[in-house]
């Protein structure tokens, strides 16, 4: 019988290790996102024009797909949070 917390394998893979297959296919989603960087930007620019709330919907859910974050941290942390908003060419928005 196994202790309760105990891993059946204590040599076994790391926690948090990926298979073989899910690597090959984010390398793969990879790539095809490298080739689409320029069609994507055009598609999000679109976005923000024709439909803000879309285009923020958009923004806020690739962020956390991103950026994840624990609300533990942020509540912890003693620094501000700051967002520079940028334009796709990456200058930044004015604050006006």
């Amino acid at each position: 019988m196994f202790k309760k917390g105990q891993s059946g394998n204590p040599k076994g893979k790391p926690k948090g290790t990926q298979s073989k297959t899910k690597q090959e296919i984010r390398e793969l989603f990879n790539q095809i996102l490298s080739n689409e960087i320029e069609n994507i930007g055009v598609a999000l620019e679109q976005m923000r024009t024709e439909s803000p709330k879309d285009y923020m919907s958009t923004l806020l859910k690739v962020t956390q797909l991103l950026y994840p974050t624990s609300l533990g941290e942020v509540e912890n942390s003693d620094s501000p949070i700051i967002f520079n908003w940028c334009n796709l060419d990456g200058s930044l928005i004015s604050e006006n």
